[in-house]
């Protein structure tokens, strides 16, 4: 599925798993947290799915960046009123490269070209 079509929903699931390595706890359908992600191997470590939003949250897109990336320089701009432009890039062992994303929102901008530059994709 092309990333710019995933739903909010679609989105914060890929970067959970894909980019945060996060594993989802489909047996835990009740109780105070709902569904939840465990954040590390020995599944002490949980946040509810309902909380899990960087594809709105700033700051959760930019930790999936940082996850990623720990040496990411990342470059938000405002591209009139069709949204933000994304741009960042890494240096590890001399490569240089970056991803964009022009969307309205600069959450979903950043969560868009995190998961692009999990996948590879341009």
């Amino acid at each position: 599925m092309n990333i710019s079509e995933m739903t909010n929903e679609q989105l914060n699931e890929a970067l959970a798993i894909e980019v945060m390595g996060w594993i989802l706890d489909s047996s835990v359908t009740t109780g105070r947290l709902g569904l939840a992600w465990y954040c590390n191997e020995e599944m002490d470590d949980v946040i509810a799915v309902k909380n899990w939003n960087p594809a709105e949250d700033l700051n959760q897109a930019v930790e999936c960046a940082e996850k990623m990336y720990p040496e990411l320089e990342i470059q938000l701009g405002r591209i009139g009123l069709k949204g933000y432009e994304v741009f960042f890039m890494w240096f590890d062992e001399s490569i240089h490269d970056g991803y964009y994303a022009v969307i309205p929102s600069p959450a979903r901008a950043i969560s868009e070209a995190v998961l692009m530059a999990r996948r590879g994709e341009k």
